[in-house]
């Protein structure tokens, strides 16, 4: 047995790894239970749950036990721990961050989808771990020494899946508190935040595939 790529690159930068936390059955689920470990509950209210499926990483980090941690990612595996325990996690490029090691297996075309990225307490860390996790690509393909003109990126916007069966309707809260980064974005910079009507795309966008 032998550490994952991104794991090891991470050992090898000064990285003390403390556990390998709680994730949904298969990493494919919207919240983090399983028959071995049970439910993962939030540090905040122990009533509602982590989301998934690295719902563990997200709960540990927003309790304080750990600095930083390692999450994967296909549709929000990452992103809504990340928002429900309020911490900062990435979702990276396709490929940018190697997903050798993983289990369940992230060959195929998982390869497309599944990517591996950071997860932490403070935004000011996710560049300096996605630096490490993606190795050389941090360079040659994220670039992630250039500076960025945020104004010149386009933004776009999607408060609902438009009434999808599947989906439970969006919180009047959650759309609120979007529409407000959407007014910042135009009146602190400039920005022009485009509405997204179209639900076609919403699975390969939701996943990052390009």
């Amino acid at each position: 047995m032998e550490d994952a790529v991104v794991v090891r690159r991470l050992r090898q930068a000064g990285a003390i790894p403390l556990a390998v936390s709680n994730c949904s059955e298969l990493c494919m689920w919207w919240e983090s239970a399983n028959r071995v470990y049970g439910r993962t509950c939030n540090p905040y209210n122990k009533s509602k749950i982590v989301g998934g499926s690295s719902g563990g990483e997200g709960a540990i980090i927003g309790a304080a036990g750990s600095v930083f941690g390692v999450g994967s990612d296909i549709g929000g595996s990452i992103r809504m721990p990340s928002f429900f325990t309020g911490i900062f996690g990435h979702k990276p490029s396709p490929n940018a961050v190697p997903n050798t090691g993983q289990f369940p297996d992230a060959s195929g075309n998982r390869q497309q989808f599944l990517c591996t990225g950071p997860m932490c307490r403070y935004a000011e860390d996710l560049k300096p771990l996605l630096m490490v996790m993606a190795g050389e690509n941090a360079m040659s393909t994220l670039n992630l020494t250039s500076h960025v003109d945020v104004t010149k990126l386009r933004y776009f916007t999607m408060e609902d899946c438009g009434g999808h069966f599947l989906v439970s309707n969006v919180d009047p809260e959650l759309k609120q508190a979007q529409q407000h980064v959407c007014q910042q974005l135009e009146e602190k910079l400039g920005i022009k935040v485009e509405t997204l009507k179209s639900t076609n795309w919403l699975i390969p966008l939701r996943s990052g595939h390009r």
